[in-house]
């Protein structure tokens, strides 16, 4: 069974990734935003209206990873709270 610092770690490294995906999207909705205005600046409506499409969804997966991040925290400071009364 593992213990607390080992799961703590390893959590720890979870909200790293997390956090990397969190940049790489951040990036990624940028780029779509240009995309946008390009198609826009071409009269491509719909690939502009496809592109928000993608540019919503990306930031929904943004959202989702800050909550699951948020929650991952919580457990780290559970773990730290746990640790303490062992």
């Amino acid at each position: 069974m593992a213990s607390i610092d080992e799961i703590t770690s390893q959590l720890r490294s979870v909200v790293s990734r997390a956090d990397e995906a969190v940049s790489e999207a951040g990036g990624a909705v940028s780029e779509t935003e240009q995309l946008i205005a390009q198609a826009n600046g071409m009269n491509a409506e719909g690939l502009a209206a496809d592109l928000a499409v993608v540019k919503s969804t990306i930031e929904s997966g943004l959202a989702q990873i800050s909550a699951a991040i948020a929650t991952i925290d919580e457990a780290i400071t559970q773990a730290d709270a746990a640790r303490g009364r062992t």
